[in-house]
């Protein structure tokens, strides 16, 4: 591919760098394409200038974004707490200093900061351990009953 075009396979991660030079904002990713398997892209580099966009203009696209980033959290939400949902003000400084890495913070995160939500850190780190306990709790009886399944079905033979 002449324009340097880096196919990326399956299990490869690529550049996710951006940097910022002047009006242009510069962000290499790896994308897929229709014509590749499931997890296999393209590292791609794009340049977003943004010369003449004024702030407001800039904040709306940004809002678009962090509606998308945010919806998950209200679709999964118990629907007692949809209702405390409606209304939300996030606030982006917060959102931007939660964010680790590459990936966004939880969405429930988001909420819960946005919202006040007395729970803590700590509390949802607590309920995330307990939920990683019950699910290795029904794989290793998942692993248990296919162990005895195999145990009767070598005494038969």
């Amino acid at each position: 591919m002449s324009n340097g075009l880096k196919f990326l396979p399956v299990k490869v991660g690529g550049d996710t760098s951006k940097s910022i030079k002047g009006t242009v904002v510069t962000v290499n990713h790896k994308t897929a394409h229709k014509s590749l398997k499931k997890h296999e892209g393209f590292q791609l580099t794009w340049h977003f200038d943004f010369k003449g966009c004024t702030p407001e203009e800039v904040m709306m696209r940004a809002a678009d974004a962090l509606v998308i980033s945010c919806r998950p959290a209200f679709k999964k939400a118990d629907v007692d707490k949809i209702e405390k949902m409606n209304g939300t003000t996030f606030l982006v400084r917060q959102i931007i200093d939660n964010a680790r890495g590459p990936r966004k913070p939880a969405a429930d995160k988001l909420f819960a900061l946005a919202t006040g939500d007395t729970e803590t850190e700590e509390a949802l780190l607590a309920k995330l351990q307990a939920r990683k306990k019950e699910r290795l709790a029904a794989m290793k009886q998942q692993d248990d009953n296919v162990a005895a399944r195999k145990s009767a079905a070598g005494r038969k033979a």
